[in-house]
């Protein structure tokens, strides 16, 4: 991860500028970095875990003045992928039902959620439905008679991406033709 911090000073050179951080738990100096000129651009490459920072820069210039950038910035990392799996109420894969809908219910474990899909496939897509608030299920109604395939998948906001299994299910809800002939005597 790399921060970058550009600083200027019109009538003296620059001498130092310091990366301010709060990813050890407290406001700390974490770095220095010597720089020369009126104006540069520092580059703080560091190596942070999973969280949400606040950070800014500390300049001088030779003559021993500072100032820190007019604000902090904010830093939100996230290297993990969602946590899914599917809910209560969702059939077991491989399941025959009489019937014309399939529910599919799941479980999200993000802080930095970003949307959930729902999709549902037969030899085509058939829907494929997104949710970008709390919403974390759906019931596809009316469907035809058929084999179809299903699955979720979920976004965080650092583009992590995670997926269930995908399941079938086979709806029929016609009922059997049964033609009985008597053997000829």
């Amino acid at each position: 991860n790399s921060l970058i911090c550009n600083q200027s000073d019109i009538d003296i050179d620059l001498k130092n500028v310091t990366l301010y951080g709060n990813w050890s738990n407290e406001w700390h100096p974490n770095e220095t970095i010597s720089i020369t000129g009126s104006s540069n651009s520092t580059s703080f490459s560091k190596t942070i875990s999973d969280g949400i920072y606040v950070w800014s820069c500390l300049v001088y210039d030779n003559n021993n003045n500072s100032d820190f950038a007019d604000s902090n910035f904010t830093l939100n990392i996230d290297t993990t992928k969602p946590l899914i799996s599917y809910g209560e109420g969702v059939e077991t894969n491989n399941t025959n039902f009489s019937r014309n809908w399939i529910f599919s219910n799941v479980s999200i474990t993000e802080n930095n959620f970003k949307n959930v899909t729902f999709y549902l496939y037969n030899t085509s897509k058939v829907n494929a439905t997104t949710y970008t608030n709390s919403i974390r299920n759906i019931n596809f109604t009316n469907l035809t008679n058929g084999l179809y395939y299903y699955n979720i998948t979920t976004y965080d906001l650092a583009e992590n991406i995670n997926s269930t299994e995908t399941r079938w299910i086979r709806l029929d809800n016609k009922a059997p033709n049964l033609n009985l002939q008597k053997p000829q005597a």
